[in-house]
């Protein structure tokens, strides 16, 4: 990347992690390169609940179902029955007797240790610790506790709540709170027996869910690069739930209990894209550069050829689209021919091209492999992800010969599942399975293709590049539609978050382009930290447009310099990217015009 930025024109096309997932340090993260608070804010947030949550989840499992001669608590079925509203009364000694009970089973160094491991010594969530303590240094509250009669099985039914208060650093420097909770149950049941025949049930379906064949036997179909809408696709999807559906009815076949019904109407299948993990690892970047003269690029010192591949391929001049595309297939797997990209494996999967030869027409960009190294990986954005399944005793693990098609995991919940006993209902526990996300396409090459065959085709769509030629637009400027009624908007400050999207809405055929796979796209440029006094600005967020037509893209704190970095439009296949780089698509990077607010901008609305 040094090199591309010592020579300040370039033109890339950029396939990488987010650098936040780059080895360093003592726990194997570095610090991003794009500093967004609200974001590595909730980052933090979903870490520690997920190290909260999945700890709980794991002291109180085995107390799901219990029967009264249990030690962990000192009050039988008709003590309850005899005395429920002196339990549910918060003030009365019955009530502190079962929540110092509930705090007892509760192993807080285990969590707090997590919590010290994976966000105090994480680096990029330093400016978040008040004084660098950890975020739950005040404790935890049992909250609430509610108890229930069901007289029909003879049994109490004890509800509760834990919560804790995550301690952070504002970004004015005040601390505030955000309260994470954990809510759960305990079924007391009078009779021994009965106890244990819930316990068979729950145990075989602990194990069966677990099991590493069982647990990665679920698959959605779908080259949709946004993670949300393939969450929102499995949480839907009847396949899946049917596949559940008979695995429940092994269970109970093989627990053999007459008198216990499970009852399915309920079940729920629950993910999201914060429960996903993508296969794109490692960095592609171009050894070409453009600047605002194709002549002076194809006639240069500087890879002229490549230079003229690129030009030649955004004007859409016959074959070359083709062969561009074909190079980045080709690119960093060994062929003949002078490489394009640079394709640079994450740190530990140097044998990464000796790994995907393995496989028939297998991308480099996204596969397997990097599939399974990021869930492997102690990175922030996943470790969450593994933890939960590990700690739930998930055998879960990738297949490469099986997974060669796969290109994202989703931890997926089921949800919503109870026993029926003496006409009383009880709930199931929570288990999460993992959904394997597999391309249609006949491998992830033909996907990788397809991502920067539509990337190229709407950003020449976008830009008016696909009417355009070298002669006719010899400085290559990018000529947008300009959105109806935006005359009102001449030299106004206006939020991207807010209004680039009518700019695609202005040019539906490159909007369809991009939403064909679904996608993400955004402004983008290259400023680091080492560049602007150790506040990077990678993503603009303002945009203004001139008289004249010239369109700029711009922070109120850029540097001086940020003037002669032209914003670009960078296309993502996969939606998340914690970084913020939004470094791990198509982008082309230019030179040679002036972002100030006042020039001659590359980017301009079309008249």
């Amino acid at each position: 990347m040094k090199k591309l930025l010592s020579i300040l024109a370039v033109s890339s096309i950029a396939v990488s992690t987010p650098l936040a997932t780059i080895a360093c340090g003592k726990n194997n993260e570095k610090p991003t390169d794009e500093w967004d608070f609200a974001s590595q804010k909730q980052l933090m947030l979903n870490i520690v609940s997920g190290i909260f949550q999945n700890n709980l989840k794991k002291d109180f499992d085995p107390f799901f179902y219990i029967d009264e001669e249990n030690s962990a608590f000192d009050h039988k079925y008709n003590e309850f029955a005899e005395n429920l509203e002196d339990f549910n009364d918060t003030t009365s000694a019955r009530y502190k007797s079962i929540k110092a009970s509930i705090e007892s089973i509760i192993n807080w160094n285990s969590i707090l240790k997590e919590v010290q491991t994976g966000v105090v010594e994480n680096v990029n969530f330093k400016q978040l610790l008040v004084d660098n303590q950890s975020p739950l240094k005040n404790g935890f509250e049992v909250s609430k506790i509610n108890f229930e009669l069901q007289p029909a099985a003879k049994t109490v039914l004890i509800n509760f709540e834990i919560t804790s208060d995550v301690s952070i650093r504002d970004i004015d420097g005040s601390t505030i709170f955000e309260t994470i909770s954990f809510n759960s149950k305990i079924a007391m049941f009078q009779a021994v027996d009965v106890a244990e025949e819930f316990n068979k049930i729950k145990t075989e379906y602990l194990n069966h869910f677990n099991d590493e064949q069982i647990s990665g036997s679920f698959t959605i179909e779908s080259d949709i690069g946004n993670l949300k809408t393939t969450a929102g696709a499995i949480a839907s999807n009847l396949n899946i739930k049917n596949k559940v559906q008979e695995n429940l009815s092994i269970i109970m076949d093989q627990a053999q209990t007459s008198n216990i019904v499970l009852l399915t109407d309920n079940l729920a299948i629950k993910t999201s894209d914060n429960a996903a993990v993508d296969s794109a690892a490692g960095e592609v970047t171009s050894q070409a550069s453009l600047s605002s003269s194709r002549e002076s690029d194809i006639n240069g010192t500087y890879i002229p050829e490549l230079r003229r591949l690129y030009w030649d391929t955004i004007f859409g001049v016959e074959g070359k689209e083709e062969e561009f595309l074909n190079n980045i297939l080709k690119s960093g797997m060994g062929e003949e021919q002078e490489d394009a990209f640079i394709k640079t494996p994450p740190y530990g999967l140097d044998n990464i091209n000796d790994l995907i030869k393995k496989h028939e027409n297998m991308s480099n960009v996204f596969n397997c492999y990097f599939l399974n190294f990021n869930y492997l990986s102690s990175y922030a954005q996943y470790l969450p992800i593994r933890t939960a399944m590990e700690s739930q005793g998930s055998k879960f693990k990738l297949d490469m010969d099986r997974d060669e098609k796969t290109i994202a995991l989703f931890k997926t919940e089921i949800l919503d599942l109870q026993l029926e006993y003496s006409g009383e209902k009880f709930d199931l526990p929570e288990i999460s399975i993992m959904v394997r996300q597999e391309t249609k396409k006949a491998n992830t090459q033909e996907l990788e293709k397809q991502f920067f065959s539509d990337s190229l085709k709407s950003f020449r769509k976008i830009t008016n590049l696909n009417e355009s030629s070298p002669s006719s637009n010899p400085k290559g400027q990018y000529y947008l539609n300009k959105p109806d009624g935006w005359e009102q908007y001449v030299n106004q400050e206006l939020p991207i978050e807010d209004y680039f999207n009518e700019i695609w809405s202005a040019n539906p055929e490159a909007e369809s382009l991009k939403d064909n796979l679904e996608i993400t796209v955004k402004i983008w440029r290259w400023v680091d930290g080492s560049q602007s006094g150790g506040t990077p600005r990678n993503l603009p967020e303002f945009m203004k447009f001139n008289q004249n037509g010239d369109v700029y893209f711009y922070n109120h704190e850029d540097p001086a310099f940020a003037i002669t970095i032209m914003p670009s439009i960078s296309y993502n296949f996969f939606s998340k990217n914690m970084s913020g780089l939004m470094m791990n698509g198509f982008n082309i990077l230019r030179t040679g015009f002036i972002n100030d607010l006042k020039g001659a901008s590359v980017w301009k609305f079309k008249s």
